[in-house]
Parts: structure tokens; C-alpha cells; sequence
């Protein structure tokens, strides 16, 4: 633009100048007229065609605020650091002169969550991998994941999802807020909508007065041990004696439901179920005699098996004598032990407090 703008106010400055020259009175050869115009070239039309590919890429030519040189300025030029230089300490590595250049990042995002991996023992649970409990998909019992297995427990009235963990519901048993004595012989309660029971490991279980816990039976005591907690009947007091076939017929003062264990080590002799109840009679092997037990319940039945000998603190059956089938009214006025020996009672069965466990 600056070239063609040149060309033009050229003759008209030419003009001027030899003007001031005559005014100062020097000497200007004369003309017929102005100066003769510099002949005008042609200029090619611009194309408004965009930058060719070869072109530089435009430059910011504005003048500087402060007067400075251009920016395309030669003074600048041997200033200006090569494109290929490397900024920068003369012994950093290359890429530590480039900050602005992003590098890889290959640490693992922060906030990415974990997925557990279920256990292969773990798959059907319908806990996944947790250990909190889950009530299954047809709510009948509650699974969770431990140590890589899955445990499940049956829910008998259903179950009950909740936070942390699912529970079995208490069904009609709500109002069982102490441990009962269940059915299967074994205890359960209501806590907090939750039903909650206890295994008494086929030992039974012993009711108590309303609204105290029921417990679960002691277990029995080593083999040929007797139980601390069992009744030692041979230092109940005695209600009744007399004389019944050759047989010397004691009642003893024991309250119905109580267990009936073996002071020695007896053999059984023979056994059976009468109008009286459960009858099954031993020969102790410590003492050599023979004696045998009336109105036990006949629903346990646990010495059935005759010339074994079964070990001292045994629990033959439960006393009775109150139900028919223990020989209420015919043979039995109500609730004791009856014990009948060959010889006299305390012969047989002198008292003292026997070594238990």
C-alpha cells in the first residue's frame, strides 16, 4: 500500500518544491506548464483470495505504545531466540524447558470407585460379595458372604430387609421378649422386630415362670461323671413306702418333669411301658443291686437298650405320675419319683452328696 501511495503524490510534491525554489529567487528552468506526470503503471488487481500456503502467517504490525521498534523491526531481530534454541539451564534436559507441553498422566483416577470381586463361593449370594445380610428373592431366609462362602440361615416367619443388615421377622412371636422354649426344643425371642434364636444342640430346653428366660438343658457330664446340675434324688426326702410283689415301693418327693439320672454305672435289664409308665430296671455294678424306676413319662424313653451298661450320670427319662400315661389316677395320686429295690431303700441308696461335675 505504502508504494502505490508513492507513485502517486510523487509529481504533486515535485511541484511544490520547484515553487519554493522561485520564491527564494533561484533560478528555475522555465516550463510551459507543470511538470510533466511520471507515467501511471498498471497494477494487477488484488485477489481477495485468502493466504497462499507458502505465504508467512500474518504478523501483528500495529506500532508499539511506546514508540519502540516494530515488531518485524531488525533491531529486533538478533534479539529474538531461534525457534529451534532450547530456554532453559545449559544442562536441564529439553523437556524441562518446554513446560506448557502436557505429559501422559498414567496415575489411576482418585475418585474411580471399587468393585469388589465376588468369590467364586459367593456367587449365588444375594448379599454379592458383602457380609452384611440380604433377605433372598423369595424372603424365606438371609445370605451374606464370609470368609468367601456364602452363609445362609432360614427366616421361619420370613424376612425383613434393612440396614446394614436384613432380619428374620418375629411372625406371631412378637410379644416374646424372652428367651421361650420353642417346640424343636430350642429357644428363641423377638428383638426389636428381629427373630432371634438359640441351638440347644439336642439337649432340650427347661421352662421358667413367665417372664423370665427359658434355658437350654445343661449338657450331660462326662461319661461315667454325674451332674452338678441333676437332681441327686437318693437325698430327696421320702413320701410313701411300702411293700408291692417282693419289691420295696418308695415314693420320693420330686416335682414332675425332673431329669432322672443313674448314681453308678448300671446294666440294663429289661425295660417296657406300663399301666404306671416307663418302667426300666438296672442292676448298679458298684453296689451289685437291683432296683428299677414307676411313672416316668413314656415319650423319653432314653435307656432302651437291654444288657448295656449305661455310665453313672446317664438320664434315664423325666419323672412324672400326674398324667395318665405316667399312671394317674389308678397308680399314682400325683406328681413324684417312685424307686423300687430288693432290699430296704437306703441299703440300696444310703444319702450323702456325691462328686459331680
Amino acid at each position: 500500500m505504502q508504494a502505490r501511495w508513492l507513485r502517486w503524490i510523487t509529481p504533486g510534491l515535485l511541484s511544490l518544491g520547484v515553487a519554493a525554489c522561485a520564491a527564494e529567487g533561484e533560478m528555475v528552468p522555465e516550463s510551459d506548464g507543470d511538470l510533466p506526470e511520471a507515467p501511471l503503471e498498471e497494477l494487477p488487481e488484488e485477489e481477495e483470495a485468502g493466504p497462499s500456503e507458502d505465504a508467512p502467517a500474518p504478523r501483528d504490525t500495529a506500532p508499539q505504545e511506546d514508540g519502540g521498534p516494530a515488531p518485524d523491526s531488525p533491531e529486533l531481530a538478533e534479539d529474538r531466540p531461534s525457534p529451534d534454541a532450547v530456554v532453559g539451564d545449559a544442562g536441564a534436559p529439553a523437556d524441562s524447558a518446554r513446560p506448557d507441553v502436557p505429559t501422559a498422566d498414567t496415575s489411576p483416577p482418585r475418585d474411580a470407585p471399587m468393585v469388589p470381586m465376588v468369590p467364586p463361593g459367593c456367587a449365588g449370594s444375594a448379599s454379592g460379595a458383602s457380609a452384611s445380610w440380604a433377605c433372598t428373592g423369595d424372603r424365606r431366609s438371609r445370605q451374606r458372604c464370609v470368609s468367601a462362602m456364602t452363609e445362609t440361615v432360614g427366616c421361619e416367619f420370613g424376612c425383613t430387609p434393612g440396614s446394614p443388615d436384613a432380619v428374620c421377622s418375629c411372625g406371631p412371636h412378637t410379644g416374646f421378649t424372652v428367651w421361650n422354649c420353642m417346640p424343636g426344643g430350642n429357644l428363641g425371642r423377638c428383638d426389636r422386630g428381629a427373630w432371634i434364636t438359640r441351638s440347644c444342640e439336642g439337649r432340650g430346653c427347661a421352662v421358667r415362670p413367665t417372664g423370665v428366660d427359658d434355658v437350654c438343658n445343661d449338657p450331660p457330664p462326662p461319661e461315667g461323671a454325674l451332674s452338678c446340675a441333676q437332681l441327686q434324688w437318693w437325698n430327696s426326702a421320702l413320701t410313701y413306702q411300702h411293700m408291692s410283689s417282693g419289691w420295696v415301693d418308695t415314693d420320693l418327693a420330686v416335682r414332675t418333669g425332673t431329669q432322672v439320672q443313674l448314681r453308678h454305672a448300671s446294666r440294663l435289664e429289661r425295660t417296657g411301658v406300663y399301666g404306671w409308665g416307663y418302667m426300666p430296671e438296672f442292676t448298679d455294678l458298684v453296689t451289685t443291686r437291683r432296683f428299677r424306676f414307676l411313672h416316668l413319662r413314656p415319650s423319653t424313653q432314653n435307656a432302651t437298650t437291654v444288657g448295656r451298661t449305661y455310665p453313672a450320670g446317664f438320664i434315664v427319662g423325666l419323672s412324672g405320675g400326674e398324667t395318665r400315661d405316667t399312671g394317674y389316677p389308678t397308680y399314682s395320686t400325683g406328681a413324684h419319683l417312685c424307686v423300687q429295690t430288693l432290699v430296704s431303700y437306703r441299703t440300696a441308696f444310703p444319702t450323702g452328696r456325691d462328686a459331680c461335675r
